[in-house]
């Protein structure tokens, strides 16, 4: 008789959009990245947890920051890996807003706001960019990170970014 094992996977997917200042306050403008992220091996642990009722340090705040590429090649970013337990350089951590979950995939929502940030923020005053973005829990845990290439981030450029996080449990 053959043997029948059940898979259990989380993956990740992220989706930044141009914030667009609209009538009825900020909106979804054009997709300016959307990709696969990776869980890190904290994040597969968290989810075990929470299963196994040994934690509820669920998924709270989303971050964003430009660490995620060199300074001498912003469009092409750092490769995360599983091991990875914060952003490179965080700019800003927001909570994240009406998280749901459909069937099996869960949504995260986070607005960020370039007027939020100053020049003297970001690693290089000349490159007010952000590339990568972390998914972090209620113990500050990073739960999934990803890095992108270099979207500009300055008020000169535009009013923010929104950022959706998909997770689904496989």
């Amino acid at each position: 008789m053959k043997q029948m094992r059940d898979l259990f996977d989380v993956r990740g997917f992220l989706t930044l959009f141009d914030a667009k200042m609209g009538p009825q306050g900020l909106t979804r403008g054009k997709i300016l990245h959307a990709d696969k992220n990776i869980i890190t091996t904290v994040g597969r642990q968290r989810v075990a947890q929470l299963i196994t009722g040994l934690s509820t340090d669920f998924v709270n705040q989303m971050a964003i920051g430009d660490g995620g590429a060199p300074q001498g090649d912003l469009l092409v970013p750092i490769v995360p890996v599983l091991a990875d337990t914060a952003l490179a350089h965080e700019l800003r951590r927001t909570n994240v807003v009406n998280p749901g979950v459909i069937g099996q995939v869960l949504t995260f929502t986070a607005t960020f706001l370039t007027a939020s940030l100053t020049p003297i923020d970001f690693i290089s005053p000349l490159n007010q960019v952000i590339n990568e973005a972390g998914l972090f829990c209620v113990d500050n845990a990073l739960f999934a990170r990803k890095t992108f290439p270099s979207v500009p981030f300055s008020p000169g450029d535009r009013v923010g970014v929104i950022a959706e996080w998909s997770i689904e449990v496989l």
